[in-house]
């Protein structure tokens, strides 16, 4: 499928989720590129003649920028001692406005690992072994 390149698209992520146990669906936008530049600069700051390590909060900031809403039924929170389960669609009757809110703050590990995707997926997903090898037919080349 080719890639669409025009704003306002919506795209879905699904995540294998280790606390749930289920697969979780994230809809985003892609980033413009200033976004991507921005990114890559939050990640690290100099600090006199130190380097800090920032991709933590690069990634919770701009994955909640791109971040445009939940699938259905993936996601609840506790009212009354009850499970309710909410939605990032207006439509939808169980709508909660706070939804992106409650995902950033309670499941920021879904959140940083979409941006790990989408912000540094593709420079990282290189096909190193071209030609059909596979990476166990290389290891056994080398030993």
């Amino acid at each position: 499928m080719p890639r669409i390149t025009a704003p306002d698209v919506i795209n879905e992520l699904k995540i294998n989720d280790a606390i749930s146990g289920e697969t979780i669906s994230l809809f985003y936008r892609l980033p413009t590129t200033e976004e991507r530049v921005r990114y890559g600069k939050a990640s690290i700051r100099r600090e006199g003649n130190k380097i800090k390590n920032e991709i933590v909060e690069a990634r919770q900031k701009y994955g909640k920028l791109i971040l445009t809403g939940i699938k259905d039924g993936d996601f609840v929170k506790i009212e009354n001692g009850k499970e309710v389960s909410y939605s990032s669609n207006p439509q939808s009757p169980d709508y909660d406005s706070n939804w992106k809110e409650l995902v950033c703050r309670y499941a920021s590990d879904l959140v940083e690992f979409m941006a790990l995707q989408i912000f540094e997926g593709n420079s990282r997903d290189i096909d190193i072994f071209s030609g059909g090898e596979e990476a166990g037919e290389d290891a056994e080349k080398n030993s």
